[in-house]
């Protein structure tokens, strides 16, 4: 088994060639995650690039990893500030959304950045829970996002009530 300190090398060294990583957190059978199901979290953002750290809930790890790259690329790109209540989409997207994915930047409540709580390679790496964090909700196949009529969350989890996520 690879210690902490193990660990957290492989992460620096990824931030240091990437900029930022993504983990991905799975409920061990008989157990919940803090949202009862999987989640994906990045670290390295914060400091590589002054951006939020992001969460992504309900998506399968690889496709989570690929909508959270994707955003810190474009934001990078476009200078994005990612504040809570943005609409944003995505390019690189095939199929239905060959044309962008839209999504939700939605604020994560603080439990969710202190001890305890996801996140925890972020704090590991940098000691400390001062980073901003967000949800990055996707869109439902009508490309509907919270606050528009019959959205579907289609197996999102949203971190904090609808009514707090809208735009």
């Amino acid at each position: 088994m690879r210690s902490h300190a193990d660990i957290t090398g492989e992460a620096l060294a990824t931030v240091e060639r990437h900029g930022h990583g993504c983990l991905g957190v799975f409920a061990a059978e008989g157990q919940d995650t803090p949202v009862g199901g999987g989640y994906t979290y990045t670290y390295g953002a914060s400091a590589s690039y002054g951006l939020p750290e992001f969460v992504v809930v309900g998506a399968p790890s690889d496709t989570a990893a690929f909508m959270l790259n994707a955003l810190y690329a474009q934001a990078r790109e476009h200078d994005w500030n990612l504040d809570a209540g943005e609409r944003l989409t995505l390019a690189g997207f095939g199929g239905s959304f060959s044309d962008g994915l839209p999504v939700l930047v939605a604020e994560v409540p603080d439990e969710w950045r202190r001890d305890g709580g996801p996140f925890a390679m972020t704090r590991r790496l940098y000691d400390r829970d001062g980073f901003r964090a967000r949800q990055l909700v996707w869109c439902d196949t009508e490309g509907r996002l919270p606050g528009d009529e019959g959205w579907d969350p289609m197996g999102q989890v949203l971190l904090r009530d609808e009514a707090d996520v809208k735009p």
